[in-house]
């Protein structure tokens, strides 16, 4: 949840960091290997902070290749009004390839999910929340951009 937070509010010596840390060979994220064993069923926990994990390090990627954009309005209609200008100011070229990570970001937020005890644990709900909105904000984007292509269709080439 902390790593999510500091993507979320874009600390901007955060991603220096983690470049910085990945030049190295490291991974920050790698959390593969996690187990738990201080619940009777940790399977479910442990599944899930694998799966959280691998959505965090798809979200850094598209983070630093800059495929993905702050949100900085929080009233429903500024955020509407912020999103449809992120991709409506996007060359098709451009636009097309960000819906590519777009699309495989949702794909892994629609995984992380959990199962078994791991559902009813308020920090895995928590974490749930954040994903879920962000889902939201990225299906919009995912949205919006193939409006853009389809209205534009004609004129590719």
């Amino acid at each position: 949840m902390l790593v999510l937070r500091v993507f979320q509010d874009e600390d901007p010596y955060f991603p220096r960091e983690v470049l910085h840390t990945m030049k190295g060979g490291g991974k920050i994220l790698n959390l593969s290997s996690f187990r738990d064993n201080s619940y009777s069923s940790p399977l479910d926990f442990a599944m899930y902070v694998r799966l959280f994990a691998v959505y965090l390090d798809d979200r850094l990627d598209c983070f630093i290749k800059g495929k993905l954009q702050k949100r900085v309005a929080y009233h429903k209609r500024e955020k509407e009004q912020a999103a449809s200008t992120i991709t409506r100011d996007m060359k098709l070229s451009m636009l097309l390839d960000w819906i590519t990570y777009w699309q495989r970001l949702l794909g892994r937020a629609m995984v992380t999910r959990p199962t078994g005890a791991a559902k009813d644990n308020g920090l895995v709900r928590l974490s749930l929340y954040s994903v879920v909105q962000e889902s939201f904000d990225l299906y919009r984007d995912i949205s919006d951009g193939l409006a853009l292509l389809l209205d534009s269709f004609f004129n590719l080439q």
